[in-house]
Order: C-alpha cells, then structure tokens, then sequence
C-alpha cells in the first residue's frame, strides 16, 4: 500500500512537470498536497500550481490524469476525476446494493456483467473525486451511461462513458479502457479530449 502511495504521488509530480512545461529538474520541488478529503493540489513552494490532477490506486497499479486548468484566483476551471479497479467477481447483490435501478439494467444486458458492473462504479468514483466530495456524496446521486454491447473489450483502447449527477445536475463527459485485468475511468467537466500518455 505505501508503494501505491508513493508511485501515484511520483506520477503526480511528473505528470505536472510535463504537463506545465516545467524543467524536470524541478520534479524535488514539486509538492502534493491533499485536503481533508484526499483531494489534491500540486505546490511549488508557496504557489499553488496550474494543474488540475486526479489519481487512484489499486493493488500495485496507479494511474494520474493531469490537465491545465487554474485560474488567476486558484479556482479550478476543470473539474477532474479518475479512478482505478480489478476486473474482479462480484458478490450476488452488489448491483442491487449499490447501483441505480437503470445501471442495474445495464449491467444485467451486458455479456460480462462483473465487468460491466465493475465499470458503473469506477465511473461512480471518477464522478465523486471530480466534485471533490469523495464518499460525503452517495454514489446514488451519479448515474452513468456506457455501451456494454461488447464481448470482451479490446485492449488498451479509450472508450466513450457519460454520467450525470441527478436528475437536474452536471453532465459528465469521460473515457474508460480494459488494459491487463484492471478498469481505468476518466471524467471532466468541461468534456475531456481522448487520453494521451505522457
């Protein structure tokens, strides 16, 4: 688990350097700091940086999405969240326990339905970490919308997911992919261009 931790927060450091134009030289200076909610924010000293990121880990395996996005205030312009799962098994009763009654459906045409089940709660999470509120906003207040009419995913390819926080809220614009067992989900708002690796 610290190994997660310190390989995410590496990710966010580089991810910033890349992403602002920074000197790599300057990746020691470069700090994460998280609020009460585990939200985090990139410092350079004293100054709060340009950055918008999100991170998640799972089981060895991390993954950081960075974009610009502060304004001259410090408010954020983009709103950002990701989030990182195992293909796994799902207990009998999870779908009923923790999704909408139209993910239910979702998950219930789909061909792999652990799968399917696993990818609307990711989308969930990315959802929550973007609004910053984590697990204070129940995962009932996001729905989200994604094709489950494949078999198996292919590879390492970037698929389209929406989500929309109730039935008057935000709508939510991501990504997700199926990379070697593990379910990576992105969202932003405004809508996020496809992911690229730096």
């Amino acid at each position: 688990r610290r190994a997660e931790w310190c390989l995410g927060r590496l990710l966010a450091k580089r991810l910033t350097i890349a992403v602002l134009d920074l000197d790599p030289a300057d990746l020691g200076r470069v700090e994460l700091v998280t609020d009460d909610l585990g939200a985090p924010s990139m410092f350079m000293g004293e100054e709060l940086l340009a950055v918008v990121l999100s991170l998640s880990h799972k089981r060895g395996h991390a993954v950081c999405f960075a974009a610009r996005g502060r304004t001259a205030t410090g408010e954020d312009s983009v709103m950002l969240g990701c989030d990182a799962e195992l293909h796994t098994r799902r207990r009998p009763g999870f779908a009923e326990r923790w999704l909408l009654e139209s993910e239910q459906a979702l998950v219930g045409s789909a061909r792999d339905r652990d799968l399917a089940a696993t990818l609307v709660w990711s989308g969930k999470e990315a959802v929550l970490k973007a609004l910053r509120t984590g697990w204070r906003r129940p995962l009932s207040s996001v729905e989200v919308e994604v094709d489950v009419s494949w078999g198996m995913p292919p590879e390492a390819v970037w698929l389209p997911l929406s989500a929309k926080e109730g039935p008057e809220g935000r709508d939510w614009s991501g990504w997700w992919r199926y990379d070697d067992g593990r379910l990576t989900t992105v969202v932003s708002a405004p809508p996020p261009r496809r992911p690229e690796r730096i």
